[in-house]
């Protein structure tokens, strides 16, 4: 039970996510279609971005707009929430 706990205990996601719901809903429209690349799966999804503003996202993020979910690690579905997650606070 000890490890359990300090296994837990120092499982931290880096960087920090600002927004776990955000990024719940990132991961899931990049997965939501199979064999999409992320530019076209994340375009018209759920998150209300259209197709430039998923590629200036992706870019901004470090990300080939046509790489696919599965090869993204964890590390650069937050950073790419989180931008997200700023973009959308900046709009209007």
């Amino acid at each position: 039970r000890r490890a359990i706990n300090e296994l837990h205990r120092d499982m931290r996601i880096e960087p920090a996510v600002n927004d776990e719901h955000l990024f719940t809903r990132v991961v899931q429209a990049a997965f939501g279609q199979r064999r999409k690349n992320l530019r076209n799966a994340l375009s018209g999804s759920l998150l209300s971005l259209d197709r430039a503003e998923v590629v200036q996202l992706l870019e901004t993020s470090e990300i080939d707009p046509r790489r696919r979910a599965e090869t993204l690690t964890v590390d650069a579905f937050v950073t790419l929430a989180n931008h997200i997650d700023a973009h959308l606070k900046s709009r209007p």
